[in-house]
This record gives structure tokens, C-alpha cells and sequence, in this order.
């Protein structure tokens, strides 16, 4: 976002707002690492698939949620 801001890179920072949406829509939909998902339930003991997602996992709901909005915007 920051070099969009510098290069005034108007395509840039669409894309970038389209990224940050979808990951915070992601987790609002409860999809977290385990890190994440530690805090947010305050505690030690979440549990893998009903708590929380693998990297790769929690990156492929990301993707998901952005190509909806991606291909919302290049109709």
C-alpha cells in the first residue's frame, strides 16, 4: 500500500484495498491461524480445523474471497 502511495499507483492500491478486504472478510467468516485464532478465543488450547487453519489452508480461503471481488471488478 505504502509503495502504491509513493509511485501514486492508483491500479496498485485497488488491488491492495481488494486484498486487505478479503482477508479481513476471511476472518470474520472464522477462518484463522493459529495465532490468530489464540487470540481471538483468548486461550492455549484451540484446535486445528475446529479453531483454526493451516497456513496454506487459511491462504486458499483468502484467495477464494479474492477472486470473487476480483472478478466483480474486471467485468
Amino acid at each position: 500500500m505504502h509503495r502504491a502511495k509513493l509511485d501514486k499507483n492508483e491500479a496498485l492500491t485497488k488491488f491492495c484495498n481488494m486484498l486487505e478486504e478479503a482477508t479481513i472478510e476471511t476472518m470474520e467468516q472464522g477462518c484463522l491461524t493459529k495465532d490468530l485464532a489464540i487470540c481471538v478465543y483468548n486461550r492455549n488450547d484451540v484446535k486445528e480445523k475446529e479453531h483454526w487453519l493451516v497456513t496454506e489452508e487459511f491462504m486458499e480461503k483468502i484467495d477464494k474471497n479474492f477472486q470473487k471481488k476480483w472478478r466483480t471488478v474486471m467485468k
